[in-house]
C-alpha cells in the first residue's frame, strides 16, 4: 500500500508544480532502504526476509515526506470530500491504461527473451540476460522518469491550447533520452566487464554478458522516442495510439523480430532483436500517427 501511494503522490506532486518534492520523496525512500537493508541483513543478521521490510519503511519515508503537500494544502490538490463520478473513473482508466501497458511492456519484454534463450542457447543465456537486465534497468527507468518529467508539461500546455510549447517539450525529451542512452552505451562499452563482475566471476560469463549488453543497448538509442511518444498520445488524450505503441512493443512486433533474428543470427540476433523492434516500431508509428497533426486535431477537439 505505502509503494502505490507514494507512486500515486508523487505523480500528483509532478502535475501540481513540485517535482523537486517528488524527487526528494523518491531519492530519500531509495537510501533509506538502502541503508535500512544494509543494518536488517548485515548488522542485526535478520536474513535475506528483512530486505522486504527494509523495502516497506523506504516506501513509508517516500510517502511521509510527499504527504504534507497535501494535508498542508501547499498546492491547488488537496484531500476532500468528493462523489465518484463514472464518467470521471471511466476518463482515468481510459488515459491511464497507457501507463499499466507501458509498465507491463517491459515484463512482457523479459518474458519473451526467456522463452528463447531457453530454446536457444540454454541455461548461460538465461544467466547472460539476468545480468543485462540487472544493468539495463536502470537506464530504462532512467527513460522513464525522463518520459513523465515531460508529461505535466505537455499536459499544461495541452490545456492552454499551446500546441507548439507542447512539441517542444516532446522533442525536448526525446533529444534527452537519446543523449542518456548514448551515455549509456559509451559507459557499458568502457567499463562494461567491470560492471558485469559485479555479479559474476566466471570469466566466460563475463564475456559473454560483454559482447551481450553492448549490442542490447543499441536498444536504448530508440526506447526513450517510443516511451515519450507514448506518454505524448497519453498526455494530449489519444490514449488509443499510446496503446497501439505499447502492444508493439511488448506483443506484436518485438516477438516476431525475436523469434527471426534467433533463427537467422543464433544468441547475437536475440541480443539485437530488441533495438531492431524499437526502430520499426518508431518508423511505423511516424508513418500512421503524424505527430503534428494528431496535434492539431488534440486541440481542436478539446476547444470544441
Amino acid at each position: 500500500l505505502p509503494s502505490l501511494l507514494g507512486i500515486a503522490f508523487n505523480s500528483f506532486l509532478r502535475n501540481d508544480n513540485r517535482p523537486k518534492l517528488a524527487m526528494v520523496s523518491t531519492i530519500c525512500g531509495t537510501i533509506s532502504n538502502i541503508i535500512l537493508n544494509y543494518i536488517f541483513i548485515f548488522e542485526l543478521g535478520l536474513g535475506i526476509k528483512s530486505a522486504a521490510i527494509a523495502t516497506g519503511f523506504g516506501q513509508i519515508v517516500t510517502l511521509l515526506i510527499a504527504l504534507p503537500h497535501f494535508i498542508l494544502k501547499k498546492g491547488k490538490l488537496s484531500f476532500g470530500n468528493q462523489n465518484l463520478e463514472m464518467n470521471i473513473i471511466k476518463d482515468v482508466f481510459r488515459i491511464g491504461l497507457p501507463s499499466f501497458f507501458a509498465e507491463a511492456a517491459f515484463s512482457v519484454i523479459i518474458f519473451v527473451h526467456n522463452l528463447v534463450l531457453v530454446n536457444i542457447i540454454g541455461e548461460i543465456g538465461i544467466s547472460t540476460y539476468a545480468i543485462i537486465n540487472y544493468i539495463t534497468t536502470n537506464i530504462y527507468l532512467v527513460l522513464l522518469g525522463v518520459t513523465l518529467g515531460a508529461q505535466p508539461l505537455i499536459s499544461y500546455n495541452y490545456g492552454a491550447q499551446d500546441s507548439e510549447k507542447m512539441l517542444v517539450f516532446y522533442k525536448l525529451s526525446n533529444r534527452t533520452s537519446i543523449i542518456i542512452g548514448i551515455i549509456f552505451a559509451l559507459l557499458c562499452f568502457v567499463f562494461g566487464k567491470e560492471i558485469i563482475a559485479v555479479f559474476t566471476s566466471d570469466k566466460e560469463l563475463i564475456n559473454i554478458s560483454y559482447i551481450a549488453v553492448n549490442i542490447n543497448n543499441l536498444a536504448y538509442l530508440f526506447i526513450g522516442k517510443n516511451l515519450t511518444t507514448t506518454m505524448y498520445y497519453q498526455a494530449i488524450e489519444i490514449p488509443k495510439y499510446s496503446n497501439m505503441i505499447c502492444a508493439m512493443r511488448s506483443i506484436l512486433i518485438l516477438p516476431i523480430i525475436l523469434v527471426i533474428m534467433a533463427k537467422t543470427f543464433g544468441e547475437n540476433g536475440i541480443w539485437i532483436s530488441m533495438a531492431i523492434s524499437e526502430f520499426i516500431i518508431i518508423l511505423i508509428s511516424k508513418k500512421v500517427f503524424n505527430i503534428n497533426k494528431c496535434t492539431e486535431d488534440a486541440i481542436i477537439n478539446l476547444v470544441s
